[in-house]
């Protein structure tokens, strides 16, 4: 493998020039490559930002692949979006494979609920104990005609038909009701026909997701088994999200509306059409099995006495709690604002309004253990038959097995919460919106995650690499590697690199920043942003993105440029109004189109060429402060004597208006107009920040009339 040095590789005669006869060199992707490899060689981890253009893909799969094949050990790739996985998996590990003298495997690895299981499938289908709506039974057909003639596909995303959650939950793969080789459709299961790929591939291409759930369940199991096999060497692309993946995924929460429909599931009685749900199903099993007659007794007294009136009462108990927390809510003003997020500090919960809220939150969660222990009682009588001619006992018995524990993570959930068991952690409530039928959410996440992430992940590395476009704010990796536990390593195994990337963005991109705009927390900052707006996309004939940090100013905008753009002939599309996907499958199909888009438009969004021409970010991406992570992390801070804007909020907004910066650039030939319509970028010191860590390129800071004469010019 000596030609597969970064040299031998990357090098402007090396094996990738003689193969491509487009080939560019790039001074920046060699630096990554050897960084990488020093990193594998050596036990080390690197953090390295590697700007748009730099080609930081290849970088680290050429030597990360080298360093599986050489070391006998697999090679993790972990993603966030979707299309990087896909660019990795389809595109480039198979273009690879070719300067390789030794074969290697890859596996793209996705968590079990994205599988279709067969067994459920078909226990489903010949199953007339679950009763299905008709859309349900219209989909479920749909799924079975397509298998019928061959075009069945396991995997969802690539399902003839979009199946809805309700019906998706009842069909797909699940860990606790897995019956393994015991399975007759064993053989046939393309989730472990993946998994026994994934423990033979020396490349594992996986998500954030499923890597951090790998993290929680070896923490939380006692026999430390994961859902990815044992790993020494990790590249964490797109790195910028760990600590908040890290976050959700090491925190707890209920949600009343998840929890209905999960007890819906279990139990229904329709007039004429007799009990569906898996008690029914129950009942047939406790009726066919072999069994002493006063053990089947019991058993049936206790699905009857116990577990379907207990659903009835579990209900009940859910919407009284749900009822409170919506009073609770009305009371202290929350319900019908945008921001329906309430922190349950000490100060909240010691309030003598609270302490009825939490009693029935608590006596919910004890009646959930006590079904749960019915559950139990039921699964281990029926798991001492010796024998049973009905055929389907070991899917009853792992679905009551599964459900019993669902109960368990319902009730530890909502007691960790109401008991606030974790000094460490940050507690809030949301609502769904101003309806009392909506759904209430009980959240609690870790104040600090850096601890966590070193211990249970970077320690046990023997090296790694976290990359991204967007990692330091000015020069500096400081504030990533204090976020993500990488600053806990010692000084000597940490290796760091900002490397710019190779487009030219002084030709490339004009920057306006409009002087003559108020301030955007003022009552003028719409109207004076609007008139300038229109001119702005009229000239650009749409080709625009318009990027918000929030619903009320984006629904403001909408209004007030709809009329104008669409009589323009413009096609006016709005977050909200479509699924993601297709409103950028809208966006790039119209030839004049305009973007209103929030957090999910600001990266992971690839549109080259002369579709996307201008990017407005409408303000500086600062989070709102009385989010509760926000808030609780701020004043951590605080209390350290640190300066929460300048070592917490700043940053994060850095970073975030970096990546809104890189949705216009995305190839060599790319040209347009970054407008930012916030004049804090240079009437506030803490502008220079922003604007130190975007690339160089031609700025205009001047009225917003002078900005669209440059604009019309610059065309």
């Amino acid at each position: 493998m000596d030609s597969l040095t970064p040299e031998g590789f990357f090098s402007k005669d090396g094996l990738l020039a003689r193969d491509l006869p487009l080939f560019e060199f790039r001074p920046e992707q060699l630096r990554m490559a050897r960084i990488v490899e020093e990193a594998f060689s050596e036990d080390k981890i690197a953090v390295i930002e590697a700007g748009t253009g730099t080609g930081k893909s290849l970088a680290y799969l050429v030597p990360g692949i080298k360093w599986a094949l050489l070391s006998g050990e697999s090679l993790v790739v972990s993603t966030r979006t979707i299309n990087l996985q896909e660019q990795l998996y389809c595109k480039d590990i198979p273009f690879l494979r070719s300067f390789f003298p030794e074969r290697f495997s890859v596996c793209l690895v996705k968590g079990w609920s994205n599988y279709l299981c067969l067994r459920r499938l078909y226990s489903l289908m010949r199953s007339e104990q679950r009763a299905l709506n008709s859309e349900e039974y219209e989909e479920l057909s749909a799924i079975m005609s397509r298998m019928k003639n061959g075009e069945f596909v396991a995997d969802r995303s690539a399902l003839p038909v979009e199946s809805s959650d309700s019906l998706w939950s009842l069909i797909c793969a699940e860990a606790d009701v897995c019956l393994r080789d015991r399975c007759p459709f064993f053989s046939r299961c393309h989730l472990h026909d993946e998994r026994r790929k994934m423990a033979q591939s020396q490349v594992i291409v996986v998500n954030h997701s499923l890597l951090m759930a790998d993290l929680a369940l070896r923490r939380d199991s006692e026999s430390a088994q994961g859902v990815l096999p044992p790993y020494s060497y990790l590249v964490m692309d797109e790195a910028h999200h760990l600590e908040d993946v890290a976050t959700e995924f090491l925190g707890k929460s209920f949600s009343s509306g998840e929890f209905f429909v999960f007890l819906n599931g279990l139990y229904r009685r329709e007039s004429g059409e007799g009990e569906g749900g898996f008690l029914a199903v129950l009942r047939n099993c406790i009726s066919g099995a072999k069994m002493e007659e006063p053990v089947q007794n019991r058993l049936r007294n206790c699905l009857d006495q116990d577990l379907i009136p207990g659903l009835f009462a579990l209900r009940e108990r859910g919407s009284s709690f749900e009822e409170m927390v919506f009073r609770w809510l009305t009371r202290r003003g929350h319900l019908g604002l945008e921001e329906k997020k309430v922190r349950l500090t000490e100060e909240v919960t010691a309030a003598q309004e609270w302490a009825p809220l939490r009693e029935e939150g608590l006596t919910l969660a004890e009646s959930l253990k006590r079904y749960a222990s019915f559950l139990g009682d039921i699964y281990h009588e029926l798991s001492l038959l010796e024998s049973s001619p009905w055929e389907e006992m070991d899917e009853t018995l792992a679905e009551t097995r599964s459900l019993k524990k669902r109960f368990e993570r319902h009730e530890d959930s909502l007691r960790f919460i109401l008991e606030q068991a974790g000094d460490s952690h940050v507690y809030w409530l949301e609502s769904g919106s101003g309806s009392r039928t909506a759904a209430i959410t009980l959240r609690s996440a870790p104040l600090r995650v850096a601890e966590e992430i070193s211990s249970a992940l970077l320690q046990k590395l023997k090296g790694g690499v976290f990359t991204s476009a967007t990692l330091a704010v000015g020069e500096s990796l400081n504030f990533f590697n204090e976020q993500s536990g990488i600053s806990l390593l010692s000084e000597g195994r940490v290796l760091e690199a900002v490397l710019p990337s190779s487009f030219n963005f002084k030709e490339q991109v004009l920057l306006g920043i409009p002087t003559d705009i108020p301030d955007p927390s003022s009552e003028e900052y719409l109207s004076e942003s609007l008139n300038g707006l229109v001119q702005l996309i009229t000239l650009m004939e749409g080709r625009t993105f318009i990027l918000f940090t929030s619903v009320r100013m984006l629904r403001r905008f909408a209004r007030g440029l709809r009329t104008p753009l669409e009589e323009a002939g413009m096609a006016f599309l709005v977050q909200g109004d479509l699924p993601r996907h297709a409103l950028l499958e809208e966006f790039k199909k119209r030839e004049r189109a305009v973007l209103l888009g929030m957090d999910s438009f600001w990266e992971g969004v690839d549109v080259p060429g002369r579709d996307l021409e201008c990017v407005v970010l409408a303000r500086l991406p600062f989070r709102v402060p009385t989010d509760p992570i926000v808030e609780a992390r701020s004043e951590e801070m605080e209390r350290q004597g640190l300066s929460s804007f300048t070592h917490y909020a700043l940053p994060m907004a850095v970073l975030k208006f970096k990546q809104g910066f890189g949705r216009l650039i995305r190839s060599r030939s790319d040209r347009g107009v970054i407008l930012v319509l916030d004049n804090r970028l240079v009437s506030k010191r803490y502008g220079r920040q922003f604007l130190k860590s975007i690339p160089d390129c031609t700025a205009v800071k001047d009225r917003f009339s002078a900005i669209l004469t440059r604009v019309a010019s610059w065309l």
